[in-house]
């Protein structure tokens, strides 16, 4: 690579992740995919500092690179902490408690949810109206509850479907008390009501 190139590998591999982080101080997010585009010119930059070396010592340094990748990759694909929404997590854990109802801050259930709950469970959404703009814009969560005693409602970007919470208020309403609060990595909290 010459001079030029070498520039413009680097300013394509360094300004990206500057200024996602310089804008990530003011609105959070920054995250890998943001800055994914970088990769191959981090790559070309690899590949020609490995290219660099004598040839006796290239192949070496070739099998370390892979080797790293290979690590990155498992270390990556295998941590649920990467893993961007853990849906399975999410309906696994109401195939295990068995809910009466699951509602979400939406006008249905999501799709997600529905790939891995295969109908398995009572879910509806709670809004009639998305997003909720007042309390019209809430089912009527008296006659879709009837009788249940427990409810779990599903927060999933609850900031752009209800971000009054009108839900969880008319839950309060209706006399059902918050008991228990669950995280699910990318989906959000779910939470328990109980009525009293």
């Amino acid at each position: 690579l010459d001079s030029l190139q070498k520039k413009l590998l680097i300013t394509w591999v360094v300004i990206p992740p500057l200024v996602a982080s310089a804008i990530s101080l003011v609105v959070p997010v920054y995250n890998y995919f943001r800055v994914l585009f970088i990769l191959p010119g981090f790559l070309i930059l690899v590949a020609s500092g490995i290219l660099s070396f004598k040839n006796k010592l290239r192949p070496g340094f070739l099998v370390l690179v892979f080797l790293i990748e290979i690590a990155c990759s498992f270390i990556y694909l295998l941590n649920p902490a990467f893993q961007r929404e853990d849906w399975r997590g999410l309906v696994d854990f109401f195939q295990n408690t068995k809910p009466s109802i699951v509602l979400f801050e939406s006008s249905g259930t999501l799709p997600p949810f529905d790939y891995y709950a295969k109908g398995s469970l009572n879910a509806k959404g709670a809004l009639t109206d998305f997003p909720a703009k007042n309390e019209d814009s809430v089912s009527d969560l008296e006659s879709l509850l009837g009788s249940y005693k427990e409810v779990y409602l599903v927060d999933y970007l609850v900031q752009i479907s209800d971000p009054n919470r009108l839900v969880a208020g008319e839950l309060t309403g209706l006399g059902y008390k918050e008991v228990d609060i669950k995280n699910f990595n990318g989906v959000g909290f779910v939470y328990h009501y109980i009525k009293e």
